[in-house]
């Protein structure tokens, strides 16, 4: 395995937080590799459609820097001494895109159609029992409480309501979904709010005015998520090349993943700014261990330490990137301090 790096070009700002806008900007332009696959959180999606969702809807819980989940629609999380019973209290002050309140209803309402098979959840599985947990009930004590019921102790589940690829178990109002049931747009509660999905060319994106920011710094996809612009549009633009002439020329405003070789060149550019931070992704080597030779776990550690790490990963990464042979994330907690994981 190895710490993988991913290398953006900026020349405005970030989404929310950040870095801070170019004067007068109001539309950041950012480039899709492809276009999105649906709006519809967490169904029909990909990484591509992630990152543009994330941005309309929000959980109960998010990841933070540290890869651990934080509260973010929620304002505190009670667990029940058995590990069975997770009780939300929501924030105040909370408003869906359509300007109605954030309450326990639409909490249970948006989970109870997660659960329905005929939504096409891509994490149904994660919660209905086929996973590490069932959720065996969920229940609304009043207006601003939610109870999960699981059917056993999962140290996992607020890392799977917090997925990315769940759209993190966003919360949508019902007004989301048309008189006959089939999804129409996502009325979440993100710091943008959908306007205009254009096929093959663009999503158009509006800043939502009355978005209730987390106090603080802005921490993953928690904290203080501040919407800087009032438009982002992502534009698709298959070939990095063309991106980057965009970029350079002033077309486009950033570049998520940029080519290792082109990072010197854009460095000595001083209308270009480049961050480079460590993904979550993993590479391995995955060993068939019914063969009767490599079912030998002494062959395989012999493999294991005759591959140089350090200069594999060098000459993948064009010297970027450094290895971590841990399962655990280099981002991590647990991996930064362990202590201070367990405390949290």
């Amino acid at each position: 395995m190895m710490r993988r790096t991913t290398t953006t070009a900026l020349a405005a700002a970030l989404l929310c937080g950040g870095l801070a806008p170019a004067a007068g900007a109001s539309t950041l332009k950012i480039q899709l590799r492809a276009d999105i696959r649906s709006i519809n959180p967490g169904v029909n999606r990909d990484a591509n459609t992630d990152g543009v969702v994330v941005q309309m809807v929000e959980g109960l819980v998010a990841y933070g820097e540290d890869a651990l989940p934080k509260p973010l629609l929620a304002e505190k999380i009670d667990i029940s001494a058995d590990g069975k019973s997770y009780s939300f209290t929501l924030r105040q002050g909370v408003k869906f895109h359509n300007g109605a309140p954030l309450t326990a209803a639409d909490v249970m309402w948006s989970w109870n159609r997660y659960m329905d098979p005929k939504t096409d959840w891509r994490c149904l599985s994660e919660f209905d029992g086929r996973g590490q947990v069932k959720v065996e009930k969920i229940s609304a004590p009043n207006d601003k409480t939610v109870v999960f019921d699981l059917d056993k102790p999962s140290a996992l589940f607020l890392s799977a309501l917090a997925r990315t690829d769940c759209a993190m178990t966003g919360i949508l109002h019902k007004d989301s979904v048309k008189a006959d049931g089939s999804f129409d747009k996502p009325i979440g509660t993100g710091p943008f709010k959908f306007a205009e999905w254009k096929r093959g060319e663009y999503i158009k994106l509006d800043r939502f005015a009355d978005y209730a920011s987390l106090p603080g710094k802005v921490d993953g996809l928690t904290g203080a998520k501040k919407p800087l612009v009032d438009e982002v549009r992502f534009l698709v633009i298959p070939d990095n090349a063309t991106a980057k002439a965009a970029l350079l020329k002033g077309d486009i405003d950033i570049v998520p993943d940029i080519a290792n070789t082109d990072i010197a060149e854009l460095k000595k550019n001083d209308k270009v700014k480049t961050s480079v931070v460590t993904s979550m992704g993993l590479v391995g080597l995955i060993i068939q261990t019914r063969d009767p030779l490599l079912q030998n776990v002494k062959l395989r550690q012999a493999m294991a330490a005759a591959i140089d790490s350090k200069e594999l990963v060098g000459a993948v990464t064009d010297g970027i990137g450094s290895p971590n042979n841990s399962i655990v994330p280099a981002l991590s907690a647990l991996r930064l301090s362990p202590a201070r994981a367990l405390r949290a």
